[in-house]
């Protein structure tokens, strides 16, 4: 790792190791489907749960939840009203309506007292995201649920590790999906897992996910090239490389990276996503890059975490910034620390000034889907004032002193 030496610092990197892409092709020379069996075992035991089915994406595994749990045409799913486009426009390719309610201005999860607002004998369930790895209030969403007959489904795609009343997300008891996509937590070359403590529920998974074909090797071997490549990219010394290109783009339009950054998911807003493209299982090359990839986990989440409440607690007293929070019962991962502010593109430019990078998620406003939904003004606040701050493990106590410094500079413009 290079400490702090005055190189800039990228927001983010990608979670790989030479173990992981060593996993990955050793998996080639093995026989059958015993790598994914093996990465199944280990991660329900790693989890706390009974059952882990494997398949070879996040979306997938949801898509298999909702088949599984009797999902269908004239039935309706309630979201939070900000999320990836890709997730509304797969339950609709799924035959499903969308319902949106907003989030909240705390945990930027979905907000119990919006949600119970949704009055729609057409709902039947209720898909909880843990965003930027921030558990949402699942005492509160799960006796909803269960007033009202729905089914919750977890999402913990950004919140592998994270805790509520000291169980990981994921182990609660209701049904529940990880995704294991590139810029995640445990990178399995886009791999995804739907968990489960129902052994009917397990069955039903297992079979659906058994009549599933692999995914073409030779886009599972792309996504490895891809995800060494981000890999690099992302270190310091090839960052500081590309740092003078960086600085001219956004002199030139500050937007430029934000609106790239949404070119293909932009592509679902409004739209659905045909399932059947994604209806596969985990592969063994999948299976074994998330195997290797296990174990750091939490190591990497506890410095992650560490950061984040570090800059929480240095920030908090600034005046025109907006800090997300945890609820008592919850142990973030924080994924991601996204803060609000004043003009962000003008935050972005000072910033970069000091070397860091502040390129903004691709996250949307979904309640624009939903012809009924009223105003869903803290998603609108979020999605327009959002700013993503460094957290990534590799980075030293004088990065986030530095980003620290930057912040409070910033404030005083």
């Amino acid at each position: 790792m290079i400490r702090s030496s005055g190189l800039p610092v990228p927001r983010g990197s990608i979670s790989f190791s030479g173990r992981q892409a060593l996993g990955a092709i050793g998996a080639l020379k093995a026989h059958g489907r015993e790598t994914v069996a093996q990465f199944e075992q280990a991660f329900a035991t790693w989890l706390g749960v009974r059952h882990a089915v494997a398949f070879a994406s996040g979306k997938a595994a949801l898509a298999a939840w909702v088949r599984v749990l009797g999902l269908g045409p004239g039935d309706r799913l309630l979201l939070p009203a900000l999320d990836a486009p890709e997730v509304p426009a797969l339950i609709r390719g799924l035959g499903i309506g969308v319902r949106v309610a907003d989030i909240s201005p705390v945990t930027y999860g979905l907000d119990p007292d919006r949600a119970a607002e949704v009055q729609d004998p057409q709902v039947r369930g209720v898909l909880v995201p843990h965003l930027y790895g921030n558990p949402a209030d699942l005492d509160r969403l799960s006796r909803l649920a269960s007033d009202r007959g729905w089914v919750l489904i977890e999402d913990c795609a950004q919140a592998l590790g994270a805790r509520w009343h000291g169980r990981m997300v994921g182990a609660q008891g209701h049904p529940a999906f990880f995704s294991f996509g590139l810029m995640k937590n445990l990178n399995s070359l886009q791999g995804g897992m739907a968990v489960t403590n129902d052994d009917r529920q397990a069955a039903a998974l297992r079979g659906f996910a058994q009549a599933l074909p692999d995914p073409s090797p030779l886009a599972v071997l792309r996504d490895l090239g891809l995800s060494l490549t981000l890999w690099t990219g992302t270190r310091r010394l090839p960052f500081a490389a590309a740092w003078p290109v960086l600085r001219v783009v956004e002199a030139l339009d500050p937007s430029l990276v934000h609106r790239a950054a949404r070119l293909r998911p932009s592509r679902w807003e409004q739209a659905s996503l045909d399932p059947v493209p994604l209806m596969r299982r985990m592969s063994p090359i999948q299976a074994g890059a998330g195997i290797q990839g296990l174990p750091r986990v939490l190591p990497e989440a506890h410095r992650r975490r560490a950061h984040a409440e570090t800059l929480i607690r240095a920030l908090s007293s600034l005046p025109g910034l907006d800090l997300p929070g945890a609820l008592a019962p919850a142990d973030p991962v924080w994924t991601h620390l996204v803060v609000r502010v004043q003009d962000r593109y003008r935050w972005r430019r000072r910033l970069l000034r000091r070397g860091i990078d502040t390129t903004t998620g691709y996250l949307k406003t979904l309640h624009r889907e939903d012809p009924e939904a009223g105003p869903c003004p803290v998603a609108e606040d979020l999605e327009a004032r959002s700013l993503y701050l460094p957290i990534w493990p590799e980075l030293d106590a004088r990065d986030i002193d530095r980003i620290i410094d930057a912040m409070r500079e910033g404030t005083k413009r």
